[in-house]
C-alpha cells in the first residue's frame, strides 16, 4: 500500500531522498492527520491511502507547541469570583458549638456597622467586645447562601474549616483572617480542582491543579499561575516538564509530543528560543537555534537515512 500526504506546515525532502520519484515529507511533531480518500489497488497496482493535515490555528505550526492550558487562568478568575462572593455578603450568623451567637454585618466584604455576641448565659457582647468573644469552632450562616463550618477567631475564619459557596465553589483546608491560608483544596463549579498551598485566598507555592478536561499541571504557583519548576500534561498526552513563567513555558525544560516527537532546550514566552533539540518520530532531528519557535540561527538538520543539513536557518528554512 502506498501513502499520499497534503501537507500544511510538513517539509517536503524530495532532493534528499535515495529516488528522487518519491516526493517525501517530512512532518512535524503534533501533527495530525484525517483519511481524505482510499483507492484500491487491482491486480497491477498497489492500494493508496490519501492524508491530508488538520489545520490547527491554535498550534504553532513550525513546532506544534501548545500554547498554554486556560484552565490556571480560569482557576485565577474563580478565585476572584471566590472574593467577590465575600464582598456581596450583607450579614452572618455564626452559632458556636457552646450555642453562642455572633451576629455581624458587613459592607463590601468588611464588618461594619452592627456586631453582636449573644452568650447562653443571657450576657450581649458589643463591637470589638463582641469580636474578642467570637473565638472556637462552629457554624457560620451568610444572607447570600455561603456556609463554613469549622475554626474561628475574633469572629473571623481561622485554623481549619470547609467553605461551600452559594455558586459553586468550596474550599477545604486552612485559614488565617477569612482568607484560605496554607494547604488546602479548592474545588471550582466547572469540575476545575487545585489541591495544595494557597496563600491569602490565591493559589501560591506548590500544588497540583486538574481541569475537568483531563489537564493537569504539578508544580510551583504565584498568585494562581505556572511559575518556577513544574510539569504540565494536557488531555491528549503532550506534556512539557521544566520552568515556567507566568504560567507560560519559559527557561528550560522538555517538550514530549504524544506522537513521539520531543523538544528539548531553551524557551521564551511559550516558545522555543535559544539553543534546543527538537527529535521527530521517525528519527530525523535538528540541533541548533531557535527563534519564535522556528529554526533560526547555526543550526544541523539530520534526517534518518543520514542526509545532513548544516548550517545558517532563517525562520525554518535552510540558508546554507
Amino acid at each position: 500500500m502506498l501513502c499520499s500526504i497534503e501537507v500544511i506546515s510538513g517539509k517536503y525532502i524530495r532532493s534528499y531522498t535515495h529516488d528522487i520519484n518519491e516526493n517525501e515529507v517530512l512532518l512535524l511533531p503534533g501533527t495530525h492527520l484525517r483519511v481524505k480518500k482510499i483507492d484500491y489497488g487491482s491486480s497491477v497496482g498497489p492500494s493508496v491511502i490519501h492524508l491530508v493535515e488538520i489545520p490547527n490555528e491554535n498550534r504553532n505550526k513550525s513546532a506544534s507547541v501548545h500554547n498554554p492550558i486556560s484552565s490556571t487562568n480560569k482557576s485565577v478568575e474563580n478565585a476572584s469570583d471566590r472574593d467577590e462572593v465575600q464582598r456581596n455578603i450583607e450579614s452572618s450568623i455564626i452559632t458556636f458549638s457552646n450555642d453562642n451567637r455572633y451576629e455581624v454585618t458587613y459592607k463590601k466584604g468588611e464588618k461594619q456597622g452592627y456586631r453582636k455576641l449573644y452568650t447562653v448565659n443571657g450576657e450581649i457582647y458589643e463591637d470589638r467586645s463582641a469580636d474578642a468573644k467570637a473565638s472556637g469552632d462552629g457554624v457560620r450562616i451568610c444572607s447570600n447562601g455561603d456556609r463554613y463550618e469549622g475554626d474561628f477567631m475574633n469572629g473571623k475564619m481561622h485554623g481549619y474549616g470547609s467553605l461551600s459557596c452559594a455558586n459553586g465553589y468550596t474550599y477545604i483546608g486552612y485559614w488565617i483572617a477569612d482568607k484560605p491560608y496554607g494547604d488546602g483544596t479548592s474545588t471550582w463549579p466547572n469540575g476545575n480542582h487545585y489541591e495544595g498551598f494557597h496563600e491569602s485566598g490565591k493559589i501560591h507555592h506548590y500544588g497540583t491543579y486538574c481541569s475537568v478536561k483531563g489537564d493537569k499541571y504539578e508544580g510551583n504557583f504565584i498568585d494562581g499561575k505556572a511559575h518556577g519548576k513544574g510539569l504540565r500534561i494536557w488531555a491528549d498526552g503532550d506534556q512539557y516538564e521544566g520552568e515556567f513563567k507566568d504560567d507560560k513555558k519559559h527557561g528550560y525544560g522538555t517538550y514530549t509530543y504524544a506522537n513521539g516527537g520531543k523538544y528539548k532546550g531553551h524557551w521564551t514566552n511559550d516558545e522555543m528560543n535559544g539553543i534546543g533539540v527538537l527529535k521527530w518520530p521517525s528519527g530525523s532531528y535538528y540541533e541548533g537555534s531557535f527563534k519564535n519557535g522556528k529554526r533560526h540561527g547555526i543550526g544541523k538538520l539530520t534526517f534518518v537515512n543520514g542526509r545532513v543539513q548544516d548550517g545558517t536557518w532563517e525562520n525554518d528554512k535552510f540558508i546554507g
